[in-house]
């Protein structure tokens, strides 16, 4: 059985990105165990914080540990990574025995998946800096992200909506994940 760990969403509870992450998991192989990432509880990453490891962030890394894929599902933020979702990617970046800076982080090797929805550009800007980021911190992409452009009807009624094509492609992605 695959273990998925999911990053939905934004922290509000009924955002455009969480239910793009309920989308993608509801395509999922029934035999595919999903957890969801609570990251609205860790600390703003601070090296006075990290010799006594936060509950949060070991709560948090013991999930990436015990996860055999990642999916993160962002929002964009001024064509950008949101501020909570930075500070978990960088405190799973960090050694997780301080007192060895070479020792592996909780990021190490982990296979990512990356979906956002937003505007007209379908989060580009956040998918590419993601993709980034999470090679750089030693993650491996493992399909190319996915991106949604939200209609007009979404906006105003604040339900993700998904035309055929991005039914489609929301199936695709899931299937390649996993």
């Amino acid at each position: 059985m695959t273990k998925l760990l999911v990053f939905g969403g934004s922290l509000r509870h009924h955002s455009f990105n969480y239910q793009l992450a309920q989308a993608i998991v509801a395509q999922l192989d029934p035999q595919v165990e999903v957890t969801w990432a609570d990251l609205s509880a860790l600390p703003l990453l601070n090296q006075d914080l990290e010799s006594t490891t936060p509950t949060a962030v070991q709560t948090l890394r013991d999930q990436v540990l015990a996860a055999d894929k990642l999916l993160i599902v962002s929002p964009e933020y001024n064509e950008s990574i949101p501020a909570y979702l930075k500070n978990a990617l960088d405190w799973l970046s960090r050694p997780m025995d301080v007192n060895d800076r070479h020792s592996a982080a909780a990021s190490a090797n982990k296979p990512v998946a990356i979906a956002s929805a937003a505007g007209k550009d379908a989060g580009l800007p956040v998918r590419q800096q993601l993709d980034h980021l999470v090679r750089f911190i030693g993650m491996q992409p493992i399909t190319a992200s996915l991106g949604v452009a939200l209609p007009v009807e979404s906006w105003t009624s604040g339900d993700l909506i998904l035309d055929a094509d991005y039914q489609t492609a929301v199936a695709n992605f899931a299937h390649a994940l996993g």
